[in-house]
């Protein structure tokens, strides 16, 4: 049964690529943003499409012969390289994904199943901990968890009280400290397990970002398996302690938000790119704008091109929408203020920032007398 969680990891991962295909294969026109260098359509040979192929028969045999733990290194580093071409691949889930296996792993981790489990129960308390602390802003409370609510009538009312929003938020890091104790465990395994059902209730009916259905089912199943352990801080380590611990990396603002469980928080830097009467040197990138583009036509959030497209939200760093930026400006041949990016400070609203990036001049086409 010690092989469960990385199963599941692995289960979980082939549904999410399935469920965003288009980020793991050949995608239509949002670019790849590789750790180093510019944002580029395609990525090395062989295809996009034939790597993640690749990618999920190995994910495969892994599930099927889970004791052969070399194959869990080799799922790392494919993951690895898969998130380095393309750091859009960097959701949570995968994250997530990817700490399970790091931590049955047969290599620089211990294999006492004990420090495994603690490791593990140590992970699922940060996601919950960190997720209702970040939670706790005027951002979740007055915007996310109204449109939350807005899922069914019955519950639209319950949307108007911010207070119940900040609620929720405190009660998933409540039921998330409980799992580090004994006595609180098995009820705040039952209380989670209930949020993520609610959760998949209210996304179905909001129709909106999928890809996340099959990852909150698999924390439901690992949090039931592991409802009777014990947790002992004693018995996960520095591995233990660093995943207990790294979230609050969050807390300073440039810390990617994917990484620091900051999830339906809402406070994440937004793009978009807006130029009037945009003329695209790809007829691909001509129906995005026309498709996704607000405002009279002459604003294109980044966030709703990449949900569009690949599935999945724009993985919201700085960096990344650099990249975006300057791929947009080479392919919409222009110069000036194109891009404006917001910031937010998560606690008090009155100071947002609005940054405005110019596409660098164009290069000269003649010769200078």
């Amino acid at each position: 049964m010690l092989s469960l969680p990385p199963r599941l990891a692995l289960s979980g991962l082939l549904l999410g690529m399935a469920f965003s295909w288009p980020l793991w294969a050949d995608r239509a026109a949002f670019p790849l943003l590789p750790c180093w260098g510019e944002a580029r359509l395609h990525g090395f040979a062989p295809s996009e499409t034939l790597q993640s192929l690749l990618w999920a028969v190995l994910a495969g045999l892994t599930i099927v012969f889970p004791r052969q733990k070399v194959l869990y290194g080799l799922m790392l580093g494919l993951l690895a390289f898969a998130v380095a071409s393309d750091l859009n691949r960097l959701q949570p889930w995968v994250w997530f994904y990817g700490l399970v296996l790091w931590i049955y792993a047969p290599f620089g981790v211990s294999q006492d199943p004990d420090v495994q489990r603690n490791r593990l129960n140590a992970l699922l308390a940060a996601v919950y901990v960190w997720g209702g602390l970040y939670k706790c802003n005027p951002y979740f409370a007055e915007s996310n968890w109204p449109w939350f609510c807005d899922a069914f009538a019955w519950s639209r009312p319950l949307g108007a009280w911010p207070g119940l929003g900040y609620g929720v938020a405190a009660a998933e890091a409540l039921l998330g400290f409980g799992l580090l104790w004994p006595a609180s465990r098995v009820w705040s395994t039952r209380g989670l397990i209930a949020l993520h059902g609610a959760i998949v209730v209210f996304l179905l009916a909001l129709d909106w970002n999928a890809v996340v259905l099959p990852w909150n089912i698999c924390m439901a199943v690992v949090l039931f398996w592991s409802s009777d352990f014990g947790f002992r801080i004693s018995e996960m380590g520095w591995g233990g302690l660093l995943l207990l611990l790294f979230p609050a990396l969050g807390l300073w603002q440039g810390f990617p938000h994917a990484l620091a469980w900051k999830l339906y928080d809402n406070t994440q830097p937004e793009a978009v790119f807006f130029m009037k009467n945009p003329r695209f040197n790809s007829e691909t990138l001509e129906q995005v704008w026309s498709k996704n583009a607000f405002d009279g036509g002459d604003k294109l959030a980044l966030e709703d091109w990449c949900q569009a497209e690949l599935k999945v939200p724009v993985f919201a760093a700085e960096p990344c929408f650099q990249k975006v930026h300057r791929y947009l400006c080479r392919a919409a041949n222009t110069e000036g203020p194109t891009m404006k990016v917001l910031k937010v400070c998560p606690w008090n609203k009155t100071q947002e920032t609005v940054h405005t990036w110019n596409c660098p001049p164009k290069a000269p086409t003649g010769r200078n007398h």
